[in-house]
């Protein structure tokens, strides 16, 4: 019995303007209030040379954008798939000469599958194929098991199949984590590697996850009426591009004038405390500084004071020091108090931000315990944000007369209070 429930169904009649309107049906996490849309202002790309991941500032129009937010607030950004890849799957799919056209997914009935239904991130309403897979289906998640099996049903050569129906048995744990996971195989890598594999288009959508938005910090005040994002241009180990990121790496070297998909995310504890006396320990790494630009510059807006102690790592001071002038005027500005950076490659040893906190152990903890410091975290969970705790642990028994367990006790006062709070990722 077929697995597929879904039935595409074509029409001649034309699209009209709610039907063209592609930001239906799609996911938003943590979405409050309503979609946007903005062109891009400009692009600025932060990165030089070699061995460093390149690193775009962009800034949006906020014009007829009715939204307040904070520093260190978020937004999602709704990404479109590579349209040359797209057309690669609609050509290896033989559905090229239908993909624009008209068409409405269906349920079939009497699938074998319980209570089925038209999955939420897909259109309910009339669409095109080609719109399904540009905006609403995501192409470069490493397909799962369930899905590799129900693709064994539709190839024809015997031995593409067997290897297929192996692949997806509890014994083929390494198998698969060789020919899928580790090599992160897209959907058309997949289907170029079982060319006999024929599957009707219905089969794929069902299977294919969701294309969610994207999550960036806000790396500006409000103050500023800009609204400007940092971000890095991440490669899967296959060369391809990080979906959202590729998008819009590809809208900044065309000068596209297209406008961008977005809506605001429900507001975290990472934000600067109203009371601007509380000091602040800041510690990032690589684009995490993105939402530290954003307190510094609100700050510097509010002609506000403050003790504010920045900690940022990168790899070289001439290549990938984000906002590095920024940094300096905010330091001769008195909005930032101190910064201590740690280039990991540029000496004979490789320096990490913890290291440049156990280095000033006893200011640090001076600032803890004294001041009172409020301390905001960003980065790497399992790197960064993992060897900080530690760090801070460390030092809070060296410097701040506890045993192990009092400072362990004390970190987790601090998260329970709102005194550490971490904006991470993994």
């Amino acid at each position: 019995m077929s697995s597929v429930y879904l039935k595409v169904t074509f029409s001649d009649e034309f699209l009209d303007e709610e039907e063209c309107d592609f930001s239906q049906n799609r996911i938003a996490p943590f979405a409050i209030g309503e979609n946007f849309t903005a062109p891009i202002q400009s692009a600025q790309k932060l990165t030089k040379h070699d061995d460093v991941k390149t690193v775009y500032k962009l800034t949006f129009n906020l014009k007829n954008i009715k939204q307040e937010f904070q520093p260190g607030d978020t937004i999602g950004i709704y990404p479109t798939n590579n349209e040359n890849l797209i057309l690669k799957i609609l050509v290896r799919l033989g559905i090229e000469a239908v993909a624009d056209k008209p068409c409405q997914l269906q349920i079939l009935p009497a699938t074998g599958k319980k209570d089925p239904t038209i999955p939420k991130h897909l259109p309910q309403k009339k669409s095109t194929l080609k719109n399904i897979f540009l905006n609403h289906v995501n192409v470069q998640t490493p397909p799962k098991k369930l899905f590799l099996k129900t693709l064994a049903r539709f190839t024809q050569d015997s031995q593409e199949q067997a290897r297929l129906v192996h692949i997806c048995s509890a014994k083929a744990v390494k198998e698969y984590n060789e020919l899928i996971t580790s090599s992160g195989k897209t959907l058309l890598e997949l289907l170029e590697t079982f060319p006999s594999c024929h599957p009707p288009v219905e089969a794929i959508i069902e299977h294919l996850p969701p294309l969610l938005p994207r999550p960036y910090s806000i790396s500006s005040s409000p103050l500023s009426d800009k609204l400007e994002i940092t971000f890095f241009i991440f490669e899967h180990n296959n060369g391809y591009k990080g979906v959202c990121t590729g998008w819009l790496e590809e809208l900044i070297s065309r000068k596209s004038t297209e406008f961008v998909p977005f809506y605001f995310r429900q507001p975290t504890k990472f934000r600067l405390p109203f009371d601007t006396s509380i000091p602040l320990i800041l510690v990032a790494t690589g684009t995490g500084i993105a939402p530290f630009r954003g307190f510094l510059q609100h700050r510097q807006l509010q002609r506000a004071s403050g003790n504010i102690w920045l900690f940022y790592g990168c790899r070289y001071r001439d290549r990938d020091f984000l906002y590095g002038e920024e940094m300096d005027n905010y330091l001769k500005s008195r909005v930032l108090t101190r910064l201590d950076v740690s280039f990991s490659r540029d000496g004979k040893e490789k320096s990490y931000v913890q290291h440049n906190i156990e280095k000033h152990g006893a200011e640090f903890i001076e600032w803890l315990l004294k001041k009172k410091a409020n301390i905001f975290v960003c980065g790497n969970e399992k790197t960064m944000v993992r060897n900080v705790k530690i760090s801070i642990i460390n030092n809070l028994v060296k410097h701040g007369s506890m045993n192990d367990s009092a400072a362990d006790n004390y970190m987790q006062e601090m998260h329970a209070t709102g005194k550490f709070i971490v904006d991470m990722w993994s």
